[in-house]
């Protein structure tokens, strides 16, 4: 669920206060849980919907995404988790993810997202939020395209299994599984230990919001 990470990422906005600009870097984001969805509800005032996930048994029936169960709060005490278990817990794992509606921010319309090609998983679906609904440019290079979501079960001896359970969709319906998120500003990776030029490129950007 990411209630420890989702309380770190408050504890980095609050140490921004007053911040009029703002640059989220996802390079080399490998995925996670469900935390991702505090980075984008700072993104955005409002509840809006995000994306969804959909296991194969569902994707085989007559579904409509608003008839799926929304997740739409990342709980700050973890005794939340038994009322989760119980909403989410007995049916098919298929669901819709909105943002948590946390207000106004100064840096609202003025973030840009860097991405390059070890943005995968959570990062991937912040970096297509922000940019399906027109909340932040997305600058670097294309994303990985690893967005499916996995269960992970123990095997033992220390050792799991991650096995593809969920396709990701965004709100509009893209799948962009193998296709990742094109940035609206591309930029190809340079050598950082001379120079970060996708760095520059959205200072850049976000100077000019």
């Amino acid at each position: 669920i990411g209630i420890d990470i989702a309380k770190q990422i408050d504890h980095a906005i609050q140490e921004l206060s007053g911040c009029e600009r703002l640059i989220v870097d996802l390079r080399g984001n490998a995925g996670g849980g469900l935390a991702f969805l505090r980075v984008m509800s700072y993104l955005t005032p409002e509840r809006l919907p995000v994306g969804y996930s959909v296991t194969r048994a569902r994707a085989e029936t007559n579904y409509s995404k608003e008839s799926l169960a929304i997740f739409n709060r990342i709980p700050s005490q973890k005794a939340a988790l038994i009322w989760l278990a119980l909403k989410f817990g007995f049916r098919d794992d298929s669901v819709s993810i909105m943002t948590e509606g946390l207000g106004a921010k100064p840096f609202h319309s003025r973030v840009a997202l860097l991405v390059d090609e070890s943005t995968t998983g959570a990062g991937e679906r912040i970096a297509a939020f922000a940019q399906e609904r027109k909340l932040a440019p997305v600058v670097g290079a294309r994303t990985a395209g690893r967005l499916i979501c996995c269960s992970v079960y123990k095997v033992g001896h220390g050792y799991f299994v991650r096995i593809p359970a969920r396709a990701w969709y965004t709100w509009s319906g893209e799948l962009l599984e193998k296709k990742g998120v094109v940035p609206d500003y591309v930029v190809a990776n340079g050598d950082k230990q001379t120079a970060d030029i996708q760095l520059d490129q959205a200072v850049d950007v976000v100077r000019s919001l």
